[in-house]
């Protein structure tokens, strides 16, 4: 009897334990909810410096691994956008801030998305890359030609190191240039230095750099010859060139040429005295920015 009591107790219980098991079978399974993807920024184009007022054009490419539609949501702390949605959108770049931050947000649904942010800076007004240009003596170097407003030379290359003096004279010391020269009273180009790396060259390829054997096979003997070898003028082509210890060009010098005084075989001296003047003026002045770079 005490068996049979122990026995129907265990069935009892086990049949409890099942109906507490099956009251609980209608609870929703959350396990078995399909997982969201975050969207994937394959790439996002944007400037790391602006021109103010300038207006780029900024991209983002993205993608939803389960397939959902993107849609997109720009922001940026300054300037202003020509639209705030879409992957690809145009940026005007204000005129008075040095930074900004430009924000874009991809979502693959109401409440799901991720954010990307760049920050671009304000580019300062820098000189060009060297202009390789053609010099053709007496004439033009450098994408300047003697007789030029300085205000070409200004739109090339941007302000000079030394402004134009009593003298006439004006420097671009910067290494990435490599120009100096005079102007006239008008501030017309007087004369005009290419100095390394400036590329400039003649229509045969000599410039800084080349031999006193390569400029002899184009030019010939020097109609003058200064300075232990090293100074070389061309009066009647309007050029000279200035040699190192090793004989390499050095800088060229382009000014109007010297002609002849009527039928008779000597130059203009006067002429010749201002042109010698401004090249040692030149010289010196590039010794003192040189010693002074040591």
């Amino acid at each position: 009897m005490y068996n049979k009591a122990v026995i129907l107790t265990c069935v009892i219980g086990c049949l409890f334990m099942f109906a507490l098991c099956g009251c609980g079978s209608d609870t929703e399974d959350l396990s078995n909810e399909p997982v969201n993807n975050l969207p994937m920024v394959r790439r996002l184009t944007v400037p790391d410096e602006f021109v103010p007022g300038e207006t780029i054009e900024l991209q983002i490419m993205a993608h939803d691994p389960d397939g959902d539609t993107l849609s997109y949501e720009w922001h940026v702390s300054a300037g202003t956008l020509d639209s705030t949605t879409g992957s690809t959108v145009k940026w005007t770049a204000p005129a008075d801030t040095l930074s900004v931050t430009i924000t874009v947000r991809v979502n693959d649904g109401p409440d799901s998305g991720i954010t990307r942010s760049r920050t671009v800076t304000y580019l300062e007004e820098r000189p060009p890359e060297v202009i390789q240009d053609s010099i053709i003596p007496g004439e033009r170097a450098a994408g300047i030609n003697l007789g030029d407003p300085f205000k070409t030379v200004t739109e090339l290359y941007g302000k000079q190191d030394d402004p134009i003096d009593r003298s006439g004279f004006f420097a671009y010391w910067d290494n990435n240039i490599g120009i100096s020269g005079f102007v006239n009273d008008d501030h017309t180009v007087r004369s005009l230095f290419i100095r390394k790396p400036n590329k400039a060259k003649t229509p045969t390829g000599i410039g800084v750099g080349n031999t006193l054997e390569q400029v002899e096979d184009e030019f010939g003997p020097a109609e003058e010859i200064e300075d232990r070898n090293t100074s070389h003028w061309y009066w009647a082509r309007g050029i000279h060139f200035r040699y190192d210890a090793d004989f390499k060009v050095e800088s060229i010098y382009i000014f109007e040429p010297i002609k002849r005084l009527h039928a008779a075989p000597q130059l203009n001296p006067e002429q010749i005295q201002k042109i010698k003047a401004m090249d040692l003026e030149h010289k010196r002045r590039y010794k003192t920015i040189t010693d002074s770079q040591e």
